[in-house]
């Protein structure tokens, strides 16, 4: 494997497939006086718009992370980009160094910190598995929530990432992971980089609901039964949901989405005898997706929690909702 086939494989592990990386001619200008970096190694990587380089680690440079910064920064400074590092022997001490003075880097086993991208993997995801090739798999739910509040409301065009966090209850590291799931995916563009660019999304919100649709998967992680008692107020969800969009009568047992982050306070299933309200475990926060004041979810989340209920009085119902 040359240096570049193993510089490409590392990225992938980071940035999954929504990247081109190619070599720079201006390389040896840039780390002239560099002792640490490697004057024959320096990428120029594009991902979502956002373009930075990424230099190497000499592997037989003895050097600290303060080294390493200042010549990180004189790179920068030469190329009008941000830079990264790739450290081939970094240790879990030196990783955490280079975090605190806010200097940007890949590991061989795929950690990263790069603020530029909202993209921070910690040490205990270093050892992770790679993805493995072929398409990419379904989003995350995430990614998900992002696209279908684009498509329910059009308010994430037009919106960075910092932005995107105050309006969903996901954190901007998480978003900026999400962005680039939606980008390998081709779901988006993010033009000017993904510190400083905006969310773009297909104008057409039908096309966006076709190519985006057999990537989504049901909310729905587990169905159990509880006491109505010990339930919060919880939007109506499943069979309840989709008998007030349309005619399909309730189940006797009412059902409801939850989601709880916090180990505290999660609902514990009820004995039959006593259960008086199915609920459904969502895997996000169904009110990231409806207007305040809501009975119900929304109508892409409903269709995604039933599209494999074969009953066909079910089939009927679904038609009445409102798809893109």
């Amino acid at each position: 494997m040359t240096k570049s086939e193993h510089m490409q494989q590392v990225l992938g592990r980071v940035l999954g497939g929504a990247y081109l990386m190619e070599d720079m001619p201006d390389a040896a200008a840039a780390l002239r006086y560099a002792c640490a970096l490697d004057r024959q190694m320096l990428y120029r990587v594009s991902v979502g718009g956002a373009v930075f380089a990424l230099a190497v680690v000499r592997g037989d440079a003895v050097v600290s992370p303060a080294s390493v910064q200042r010549e990180q920064q004189r790179a920068s400074a030469v190329l009008a980009l941000p830079v990264a590092v790739y450290w081939p022997h970094v240790g879990a001490a030196q990783a955490e160094e280079l975090r605190r003075l806010g200097c940007s880097y890949i590991t061989p086993a795929g950690g990263a910190f790069l603020p530029f991208l909202w993209l921070r993997i910690p040490p205990a995801e270093w050892s992770a598995s790679p993805p493995s090739g072929g398409e990419p798999g379904p989003l995350s739910p995430c990614a998900q929530v992002i696209v279908l509040r684009q498509l329910l409301f059009g308010d994430v065009e037009g919106r960075n990432i910092r932005s995107l966090a105050r309006l969903l209850p996901y954190s901007a590291a998480l978003l900026g992971r999400a962005t680039l799931s939606l980008l390998a995916h081709s779901l988006c563009a993010y033009p000017a980089g993904t510190r400083c660019g905006r969310f773009l999304f297909p104008s057409n919100a039908h096309d966006l609901w076709l190519q985006a649709e057999p990537l989504l998967r049901s909310p729905v992680r587990q169905r159990f039964a509880v006491s109505r008692e010990l339930a919060p107020p919880l939007p109506a969800a499943g069979i309840s949901a989709l008998a007030m969009a349309s005619d399909l009568a309730d189940d006797p047992l009412p059902t409801c989405a939850y989601y709880q982050r916090a180990r505290a306070g999660r609902l514990q299933p009820t004995p039959p005898h006593a259960a008086s309200l199915r609920i459904e475990k969502w895997s996000y926060p169904p009110s990231a997706l409806i207007a305040p004041g809501a009975r119900r979810v929304d109508d892409l989340s409903l269709y995604l929690s039933l599209r494999e209920n074969h009953d066909p009085r079910v089939r009927i119902a679904l038609q009445s909702l409102h798809l893109p």
